[in-house]
């Protein structure tokens, strides 16, 4: 090999070195700009959502429309959610259910997936951030980051737009690197024609519910007790049952101080050694109340949650 050749060869092994050693920095930098500019973004498309029920992965078909801050989300024939709308504005969030021709008033959760990413910024030194070509997604241009913790277990990944700050792809795993969940979309148009009163649920006849509502009506369908957690500073934010450890389980989540809290109810014992390993801040605090289990976890300290839990009361109906 000739001199010069073997100088050439050096320096661009010098190069890619480099551009290795600075893929962490290139990766988090990605990230923080989709934290900051993400809200700005006009857009239209249609993605896919999956996650993991139990053993199986479930699929749904969304078509989003962003303008100014508000966003609305039709589900397409064929979907097992079709016919539901989602409008959300600043200041609320309406669902409308066509089953039930009800419409569910919520807390706005739009910077919900934001919130989570701008965890991984503000929180940097426990994770690793690495960043890839990520191909096409959407006919656009992406970088891929990878996300994962200290030890290199790989938490999330990341396709983000060359142009535009948003996630167009987004995959997670849990400890034990399998797939939970994801979401990709297949079309996208940052150029989006806004029809006349797209962020407005009009339906004559329809009955709206707050969530207050919903979670007391859903408590007693499933046989629980219709509690909720009395502070002013706690905000329910959607109330669900879920399967957890082969139990069934009532699950309220409420924000609080801009953090999220959860409040778990079962009917008997439950186990809460799984629970303390969903975060590294987390903490629980359980008890017991007519013969139910109860468990109040959130990144808050134990003093706090236990005061929080005095406030947990049956909610009286208003009918």
């Amino acid at each position: 090999m000739s001199r010069t050749v073997a100088t050439i060869a050096a320096l661009a092994g010098l190069g890619a070195l480099a551009l290795a050693q600075d893929a962490p920095g290139r990766a988090f930098e990605l990230l923080k700009r989709v934290v900051d500019g993400s809200s700005s973004v006009d857009y239209s498309g249609k993605r896919v959502i999956e996650f993991k029920v139990g053993p199986d992965m479930k699929a749904h078909t969304e078509l989003v429309l962003r303008s100014q801050g508000r966003t609305r989300i039709d589900f397409p024939q064929g979907s097992s959610l079709s016919g539901q709308v989602i409008v959300e504005v600043p200041d609320r969030r309406e669902h409308y259910f066509p089953d039930s021709n009800e419409i569910r008033i919520l807390p706005p959760r739009r910077q919900d997936a934001v919130d989570r990413l701008r965890f991984f910024v503000e929180e940097k030194s426990r994770f690793k951030f690495d960043v890839a070509n990520g191909g096409r997604v959407a006919g656009r241009n992406t970088q891929m980051i990878t996300v994962s913790d200290s030890k290199g277990n790989k938490l999330q990944q990341l396709w983000i737009d060359d142009q535009k700050p948003l996630v167009l792809k987004r995959t997670m795993f849990d400890p034990v690197g399998t797939l939970v969940g994801q979401f990709e979309f297949v079309t996208i148009d940052f150029e989006p024609r806004i029809p006349r009163d797209a962020f407005r649920i009009r339906r004559r006849g329809a009955t709206y519910v707050t969530v207050e509502q919903h979670a007391e009506r859903l408590a007693k369908e499933k046989g629980f007790a219709p509690v909720l957690l009395k502070d002013s500073q706690a905000k329910l934010e959607f109330a669900e049952m879920r399967q957890f450890m082969g139990k069934d389980v009532f699950v309220q989540v409420y924000e609080f101080d801009g953090k999220r809290l959860t409040l778990f109810q079962v009917e008997r014992d439950l186990d809460t050694s799984r629970l303390g390993r969903m975060g590294r801040n987390v903490k629980v605090h359980t008890w017991t109340s007519s013969g139910r289990s109860f468990a109040l976890l959130g990144e808050l300290s134990k003093a706090k949650l236990e005061e929080l839990a005095k406030k947990v009361s049956e909610r009286r109906s208003e009918s």
